[in-house]
């Protein structure tokens, strides 16, 4: 029963699955799992956008809350400043905050410890804070 479900030769020399056809069904298997990999993963990043949208208009709305006079404020960021294995600097200001909840400020870095880059301004005309703060 074994020999007729898997037979090893076919009387023309071929087998059931030839090497041929072994890698077609293996490809197709391949593409077929990824992109049912790739569809999860996009509907994945999709909900987690929406829910991150969700989060930061919330955010945005106690701001406003808290600030309704529209002072400047600063916003510790979420990201490091400095990528760990190469050391350098990467993009951790994310001004989207800013917009939702009609507030100027800064950003400072997760890793930053204190509000020094904040006293000089980033460019000429650009509001800082006092030496005081």
């Amino acid at each position: 029963m074994v020999a007729e479900a898997f037979p090893e030769k076919k009387p023309s020399g071929q087998t059931a699955f030839s090497g041929q056809s072994q890698r077609r069904l293996a490809i197709v298997l391949m593409a077929t799992l990824l992109t049912a990999n790739y569809a999860e993963a996009v509907i994945d990043r999709r909900e987690r956008r929406r829910d991150w949208a969700d989060h930061l208009a919330e955010l945005a709305h106690q701001l406003q809350v808290l600030n309704p006079s529209r002072e400047p404020v600063i916003i510790r960021s979420m990201a490091k400043r400095f990528e760990a294995t190469t050391g350098g600097e990467k993009n951790f200001e994310d001004p989207r905050i800013f917009y939702l909840a009609d507030v100027k400020g800064w950003v400072i870095a997760k890793d930053d410890t204190g509000v020094q880059a904040l006293s000089t301004p980033a460019h000429p005309g650009s509001a800082s804070l006092p030496p005081d703060s």
